[in-house]
């Protein structure tokens, strides 16, 4: 069965790199949590109901759009669990300020690439496989582009770890490579240049340049 949806979860981290250019979903009435793909299931429908009508920046409704949606995706992305693995070491050496100066940027950066890829309905995806083990998880698909060829391919893996009943991404492969580890390479380097004032000088900069959703 073919199925277009979540891929935007990997296409919205895959936006947001450095060198490149909540309130979740409603759950059933269940004492089981959903598993990771009916996460992502969930969240695409409600990213797509808040997002069905374009707002224009100065509308009052914008804040209130701009809100809702970081709400979802706080409810779907692991950002303090993708930082502490893009950081490695440097994790620990930041001040308790530091981190959450760190992720309040961080978020904000992911939330506007996410964004930006959900006006992409030219993509589609099949679930290849879930495996659950514990409290982690790993959901693998396969994504392309409407008009299908063999080189537009791509193969997804998803990593998911669960918190507070809940599935949240922490990494995504694209064709094995991690997002993580493109992460801690552009960090470290930028680290190694500049320290902490470096590396939130260039993410404040790309946020500048990305403007409001």
């Amino acid at each position: 069965m073919l199925r277009r949806c979540s891929l935007r979860v990997s296409l919205a981290i895959l936006a947001c790199t450095l060198v490149a250019r909540g309130e979740a979903a409603a759950r059933g009435a269940t004492s089981a949590p959903p598993d990771p793909w009916d996460e992502l299931r969930r969240t695409d429908s409600a990213l797509e109901a808040v997002l069905r009508r374009r707002v224009p920046d100065w509308s009052p409704e914008a804040d209130a759009v701009r809100g809702r949606v970081d709400s979802i995706l706080a409810g779907t992305l692991d950002y303090e669990e993708i930082a502490r693995r893009a950081l490695d070491g440097e994790w620990s050496k930041l001040t308790s300020a530091e981190q959450r100066e760190f992720l309040q940027t961080f978020a904000t950066l992911t939330n506007h690439a996410f964004v930006s890829a959900v006006t992409r309905p030219d993509v589609h995806f099949r679930l290849d496989s879930e495996m659950v083990n514990g409290s982690v998880a790993t959901v693998r698909v396969t994504a392309w582009l409407s008009k299908p060829a063999p080189e537009t391919e791509q193969q997804l893996e998803y990593r998911f770890t669960q918190k507070r009943d809940r599935w949240l991404v922490y990494d995504v492969l694209v064709d094995q490579v991690s997002l993580v580890d493109a992460y801690r390479d552009q960090f470290a380097r930028l680290i190694r240049r500049g320290g902490f004032v470096e590396l939130m000088g260039r993410m404040q900069h790309k946020l500048e340049a990305s403007g409001r959703y």
